[in-house]
């Protein structure tokens, strides 16, 4: 019997073991490799990296989908996609890079 709360925590859950996977990943560079003084997850997306200055780096998307990633996962006709994130910080954070990683076809 299916149990719809399984249904949902089952990939939600994957997702989040995903991102802290990467997290730890990061964490565990080489400081010269890293160039951050703060890892922030699920702050400015699933992670963001500050430098020792204060200053948004990098801000990394995590997906893990069990079907191929398309341009349309990343809009929403609601303002709140991916794409319209990315967009907000790229002119509010003119020096940051913005990550998608694809876990998955």
């Amino acid at each position: 019997m299916s149990d719809d709360r399984s249904d949902f925590a089952g990939p939600a859950l994957h997702g989040f073991r995903l991102q802290i996977l990467y997290t730890l990943a990061r964490l565990t560079e080489p400081r010269t490799a890293l160039q951050a003084t703060l890892l922030q997850p699920e702050g400015i997306e699933d992670l963001a990296v500050f430098d020792d200055q204060g200053l948004l780096r990098e801000a990394i998307q995590i997906k893990a989908h069990t079907a191929p990633l398309t341009l349309s996962d990343l809009a929403s006709k609601s303002g709140k996609g991916l794409l319209q994130r990315a967009i907000r910080i790229a002119r509010d954070h003119p020096e940051c890079g913005i990550r998608l990683l694809s876990f998955g076809p």
